[in-house]
């Protein structure tokens, strides 16, 4: 009976010893869950505070800037401008340290194009002058350089109690003719300090240009007496072309370009005024009452090429766009000459008129 009486005891104790391990691992888990409220009440209420130590980060840009008229888009008009790093926030205190960026973005309106610069692809920004974009990177003290987009853009994912940053800016052709006007300061972007994990941002930085740049599109007027040309090529009898491709009567003109600037590469473009749509290097016949069949006409440059046809524009780089040369200041005589030619094995008599413009491009 006793022994019995002292098992009995012996499994009680042990049951208790349960009981109260139970309860222990209860108030345990308890804790944890405590522990998780407290860490979502931090998470709910981080902020990130600093005192701007500066009124923007200043770049100036070049006096005046002398480009062609007519570039490809991207083509420099200036070099990088990049003023060396400065200060722009101080005495930073956050919350949540890990999750902290300097930020950067453009307040200026976008072209919709981009372009790609020492590896780098940037979004074009409009400016005050037509043909001139602005394209733009920005960097923290401990970044490279990052293109700014419209939004922002992460420079840097860490932590300091100060913030050093700058940027780098650079006037670009957009690819429309260069306008002569005045690319005007101000401010082109914000740059900023996030913690991610509450959204909380410090005051935003601005991005300014201080100065403002000239802009003298270099480029040459047309002479009054060389807008509206009348070129005669005299009568011709049928018999006067032998096979197809052998041309009759002549007729000399030049196109005289005034007020020219040194050193551009001047380009032309001819276009057919009855067929737009013409790319060979005959020129079409004006269509009407009894006119003539089997013929067209040529244009050559005097000691130079055929011109052959083209869209009416001066983007460098248009179909059939002929090459004139280099332009020196003041006065250019262009010499060219026209012709019939034979197109056909028949040639039939009649009015043999045609109409062509031309575009120049100065690149």
């Amino acid at each position: 009976m006793n022994r019995n009486r002292s098992n009995s005891k012996k499994h009680v104790s042990e049951f208790f010893d349960v009981l109260r391990w139970t309860n222990y691992v209860i108030r345990a888990i308890e804790g944890v869950l405590f522990f998780t409220g407290l860490a979502l009440s931090h998470a709910a209420n981080a902020t990130i505070t600093c005192t701007t130590t500066s009124p923007g980060i200043s770049v100036s840009l070049p006096i005046s800037i002398s480009p062609p008229r007519d570039l490809n888009p991207g083509a420099p008009l200036s070099a990088w401008i990049q003023p060396p790093e400065s200060q722009i926030l101080s005495g930073c205190t956050a919350t949540d340290t890990t999750t902290t960026y300097i930020q950067a973005r453009s307040t200026l309106i976008a072209t919709g194009k981009t372009v790609v610069d020492t590896g780098i692809t940037y979004t074009v920004y409009e400016t005050s002058v037509p043909g001139v974009g602005i394209i733009f990177s920005a960097k923290d003290k401990h970044s490279g350089l990052f293109a700014v987009q419209t939004s922002y853009t992460d420079l840097l994912q860490g932590w300091s109690s100060f913030w050093d940053a700058s940027v780098a800016i650079r006037l670009i052709a957009t690819g429309e003719p260069i306008i002569s006007g005045t690319v005007v300061g101000g401010q082109v972007g914000l740059m900023r300090v996030i913690e991610k994990s509450s959204g909380s941002t410090t005051s935003e930085v601005p991005l300014n240009l201080v100065t403002s740049t000239v802009v003298q599109a270099k480029s040459c007027s047309v002479s009054a007496g060389s807008r509206n040309l009348s070129v005669l090529l005299g009568e011709v009898r049928t018999s006067d072309f032998g096979v197809v491709s052998t041309t009759a009567g002549n007729g000399d003109f030049n196109i005289v370009l005034e007020n020219c600037s040194s050193g551009i590469n001047l380009f032309a473009t001819f276009t057919d005024g009855n067929n737009l749509a013409n790319i060979s290097d005959v020129l079409s016949l004006t269509p009407g009452n009894s006119v003539a069949s089997g013929v067209g006409i040529r244009i050559r440059k005097i000691n130079g090429p055929i011109v052959s046809f083209g869209p009416d524009s001066s983007s460098p780089g248009t179909l059939h766009q002929l090459s004139l040369g280099g332009t020196v200041a003041g006065t250019i005589t262009l010499p060219f000459t026209a012709t019939y030619v034979k197109t056909n094995n028949t040639v039939s008599s009649g009015v043999a008129n045609g109409v062509v413009t031309f575009t120049l491009s100065y690149q």
